[in-house]
């Protein structure tokens, strides 16, 4: 079980499924490396791939890097397999690429130049997709109960960011609101990330931030949210009005 799932959230051009399964469903590439004498094999795989009933495509991406290190003044080399889960939702407009959010290495976004190398031969046609301010504040308007911690971008001419703790903004039983009078003063600027208690989930504790265009759930030890808590909250949340910039993630081919 994953303490806290989560999904950084990407944008791409549109492919219809078919290609798209025939591109993902059995996808393996093989490589090796050299250190002397000594060869790795390096396979990086699509694996568990299926296609919903609700049209999602859902996999893990799994691949190998080499790993060195010292043993006894010698240096030694192994192959270390890492995996992170990936969701693929048809939009309107756009494909969107949930990638499993990768708090201890940080390879969500390698994930996704790789998957973009697989389907469009080009990380040009990944595009950004923003959670921008009046988003995060539209939806903790309408699912906040407590609003503990908020980030704000260039609050003066000196300071280019605030972070704000404590019992920001909460929901009160007869449905007004109670507002702190430092959430007051700063309420109106740029917001990046939000961290307040979920009233569609029942408690649970929701991290959105729009640097990363990630949204994290974490629930109380008796509660368990998984990957799917995550999904469900971002198409119902976030996707219908989240911002795709027309500039790629990478400008690499």
């Amino acid at each position: 079980m994953i303490r806290m799932p989560g999904f950084c959230i990407y944008a791409g051009e549109m492919v219809n499924q078919p290609t798209l399964t025939e591109m993902l469903q059995n996808h393996t590439r093989s490589a090796s490396i050299s250190f002397g004498e000594e060869t790795l094999d390096l396979l990086s795989r699509v694996t568990d791939f299926s296609l919903r009933p609700d049209g999602v495509m859902q996999f893990m991406y799994q691949w190998d890097e080499p790993l060195s290190y010292n043993y006894r003044g010698r240096i030694e080399h192994v192959v270390r397999t890492f995996n992170l889960n990936v969701r693929i939702v048809t939009g309107d407009h756009h494909l969107y690429f949930l990638v499993e959010k990768d708090v201890k290495y940080g390879k969500s976004r390698d994930v996704m130049i790789e998957l973009a190398k697989i389907i469009y031969n080009s990380t040009r046609r990944i595009l950004n997709a923003y959670i921008v301010s009046d988003l995060i504040k539209q939806i903790e308007g309408q699912d906040s109960m407590k609003l503990e911690t908020e980030w704000f971008r260039a609050v003066s001419s000196l300071d280019k960011a605030i972070g704000i703790f404590g019992e920001l903004d909460t929901r009160n039983d007869d449905g007004t609101r109670g507002l702190s009078e430092t959430h007051r003063r700063y309420k109106n600027r740029e917001k990046t990330a939000s961290t307040f208690l979920s009233y569609s989930k029942n408690g649970v504790r929701v991290y959105i931030s729009a640097n990363k265009s990630s949204v994290t759930l974490k629930a109380p030890s008796e509660v368990n949210v998984s990957l799917n808590d995550v999904e469900q909250y971002v198409r119902a949340l976030i996707l219908p009005k989240i911002v795709v910039e027309s500039l790629p993630i990478d400008s690499t081919n």
